[in-house]
C-alpha cells in the first residue's frame, strides 16, 4: 500500500510534467529517484545518485522525498544509501509525518532504529500532535521506546485527545513499555480528555498486571473519568476478574458509581461471573446500592434468571423488598423471567407477593403473562394476588377529542392524516402501531379504529377515548400500558411517550 501511493504521487508528478513542458520536466531525475526509493530500487538509486544533478531532498508538492517514501516502504537498504548521500533526516510531508514516524507507523521499528542510530530528530509531531514516541507505544516496540526516552523526548507530550504515550500503553496491553515510560518518570495521573487516566482505561480494558504496575507506581485506583465511571466499576461491566481482584486489592473505590449510578456490584449482579459478584461481597460492596432508575443488584441477578447471584446477594443482607421508581420488586422480574429458583429463594425470605408496580401488575400477572406455569402455581400457593383491573375513567368532564376522518389508501399503500403517514396492510386495514404527526399521536389497530392522543394526556382520558373506540387496553410489562402493538408510557399520570 506505502508503495502504491509513492508510485502513484510520482505519477501524477509526470502527467503535470508532460503537461507543463521542457521547464516542469527538468527535474524529472529527482522524481525518477523518489519513485525508486518507495520501490526499493537500490540499484536505480544508486544510479541517480551518482549523477550531479540529483538532489537527493527533492520533494513532491505534498513533501514526499526519497527518505520519507523508503521509510514508508521499510527499504533500509535504500535508506542507508541515501543518508550516506547526506538526505535530510528529518523533512516533513504534508500530514506532518517524518521518515521516522512514518516508518513506524507502518510497523517498521528497523527504520526507526536507522534513523535514530543517524541522529533524526525524534520530537517532530505530525497534524494530529503524534510523535514518534506515541506510534512506539501503541505498537510495543519497547526497544526503540527506550531508544526514544534516552534520546530525550518529551514522555509526557500530549496527542490531540489529551492522551499520553503512557496512556497508549496502558490501554493497548504494552506491558513493557508502560515499564519502560514508568522508569522514566511518565505521569501516572495524567488523563485525556475525557478525563480516563492510564489505571482506568487499562481497568476496562482487563490487563490486570498493567493495573498492578501502575498503582505500584502510584496511581490511584479510585478514579474517575468525566462520566463519573470508577476502574473498579469499568473492569466489573466488562467481568474482567483478575483485573477487579488487583483494583479490590489496591483499596479501589468499591463503591463509586458513575453517571447513572451504576456501582461495581451493579455490574457484577448484571454479568455472568459469580466469582466476580462473590469477589465484591466479600470486599463489603453495597448490596443494596442503586442506579438513578433505582434498580439493585438483587433486582439485576432475579431479571437475568441467576438463582446463584439472587442466593448470594440474599445472604449479603440485600433487601428483597425494594423497588425501583416503576413500583418493581425482583419477584416481578424473577417471575416474568420465569425463574423458578430465583421466585424460590425470593419466597423462602416471606417478601411482598403483593406487591404491585405503577401499572398494577404484580409477580402473579407478569408470571401468567409469560405462561410460567411453574412460578405461577408457586405464587398461587402462597396466595400471591393478581393484577388489580384497570380502573374506569375518574373524570368524565373533558370533552371529546374529533376523530378526523383518515384517506384509506389502496390495498397496501399508505393514507394520510395531516402531514405525516399511516401505514395500511393488506386489504388497506391499518396495522397495529402508531406515530407522532403534526404533535399528535395517531395509534391505530387492525380494525381500522384509531385514536388521536396529545402528549401530556391523562391516563384516564386515554382510557376513555380507547373505550369509546372499542380498543383493548392492557398492560406492557411492569413499564406501561399497550393498545395493539403500541405501548404507552406515562409520567406522573400524564401520557408521555409511545413506542411500537
Amino acid at each position: 500500500m506505502a508503495r502504491f501511493a509513492v508510485l502513484a504521487s510520482v505519477a501524477l508528478l509526470a502527467i503535470a510534467g508532460l503537461i507543463a513542458g521542457p521547464a516542469a520536466q527538468a527535474d524529472s531525475t529527482d522524481y525518477r529517484l523518489i519513485s525508486a526509493a518507495g520501490s526499493g530500487d537500490l540499484r536505480t538509486v544508486i544510479v541517480l545518485l551518482d549523477k550531479k544533478n540529483t538532489d537527493v531532498n527533492a520533494a513532491l508538492p505534498d513533501g514526499l522525498t526519497a527518505l520519507i517514501a523508503a521509510a514508508r516502504g521499510g527499504h533500509v537498504v535504500v535508506m542507508r544509501a541515501l543518508i550516506d548521500a547526506h538526505a535530510n533526516l528529518d523533512a516533513v510531508s504534508a500530514d506532518g509525518g517524518t521518515a521516522l514516524l512514518q516508518g513506524l507507523e507502518n510497523g517498521r521499528p528497523d527504520v526507526a532504529r536507522m534513523l535514530l542510530e543517524a541522529h533524526a530528530n525524534a520530537s517532530i509531531a505530525n497534524r494530529k500532535g503524534l510523535t514518534p514516541l506515541f506510534s512506539a507505544a501503541r505498537q510495543g516496540f519497547v526497544d526503540v521506546v527506550q531508544r526514544l526516552v534516552d534520546a530525550h523526548v518529551d514522555i509526557n507530550a500530549r496527542g490531540a485527545d489529551g492522551a499520553t504515550p503512557l496512556i497508549i500503553a496502558a490501554q493497548g496491553g504494552r506491558f513493557a513499555v508502560v515499564r519502560s515510560l514508568l522508569a522514566a518518570g511518565a505521569n501516572v495521573t495524567a488523563v485525556n480528555g475525557s478525563g480516563a487516566s492510564a489505571v482506568l482505561l487499562a481497568s476496562d480494558a482487563g490487563h490486570a498486571a498493567i493495573v498492578r504496575l501502575l498503582m505500584d507506581a502510584g496511581a490511584d485506583a479510585r478514579v474517575h473519568d468525566a462520566r463519573g465511571a470508577s476502574a473498579l466499576g469499568m473492569a466489573a461491566a466488562k467481568g474482567h476478574v483478575a483485573t477487579v481482584r488487583e483494583l479490590l486489592n489496591g483499596k479501589g473505590a468499591i463503591d463509586a458509581a458513575g453517571a447513572d449510578g451504576s456501582s461495581a456490584v451493579l455490574a457484577a449482579a448484571a454479568g455472568e461471573h459469580p466469582e466476580l459478584l462473590q469477589l465484591l461481597i466479600a470486599a463489603k460492596a453495597d448490596v443494596n446500592s442503586r442506579r438513578s432508575d433505582g434498580t439493585t443488584p438483587l433486582m439485576l441477578a432475579a431479571a437475568g434468571g441467576h438463582a446463584d447471584f439472587v442466593q448470594a446477594l440474599l445472604a449479603a443482607q440485600a433487601d428483597a423488598n425494594r423497588r425501583d421508581r416503576l413500583g418493581v420488586t425482583a419477584l416481578m422480574l424473577a417471575a416474568r423471567q420465569g425463574c423458578a429458583d430465583c421466585v424460590r429463594e425470593l419466597l423462602v425470605l416471606k417478601v411482598d407477593t403483593g406487591a404491585r408496580a405503577v401499572n398494577g401488575a404484580t409477580a402473579l400477572s407478569a408470571a401468567i403473562a409469560e405462561e410460567h406455569a411453574e412460578v405461577v402455581a408457586m405464587l398461587r400457593t402462597v396466595g400471591a394476588p393478581d393484577a388489580a383491573k384497570l380502573a374506569p375513567a375518574l373524570r368524565r368532564n373533558s370533552a371529546s377529542i374529533p376523530l378526523p376522518p383518515i384517506n384509506r389508501g389502496s390495498r397496501e399503500s399508505a393514507g394520510t392524516f395531516g402531514n405525516g403517514t399511516i401505514t395500511l396492510g393488506p386489504g388497506g386495514k391499518m396495522v397495529q402501531r402508531a406515530q407522532l404527526v403534526s404533535g399528535e399521536y395517531i395509534v391505530a389497530a387492525d380494525s381500522g379504529d384509531f385514536l388521536v392522543l396529545t402528549p401530556g394526556m391523562a391516563f384516564d382520558d386515554v382510557l376513555r377515548q380507547a373505550e369509546a373506540n372499542k380498543m383493548v387496553v392492557g398492560r406492557d410489562g411492569f413499564e406501561g400500558y399497550r393498545i395493539g402493538n403500541t405501548v404507552l408510557y406515562f409520567a406522573d399520570g400524564k401520557l408521555a411517550d409511545i413506542g411500537n
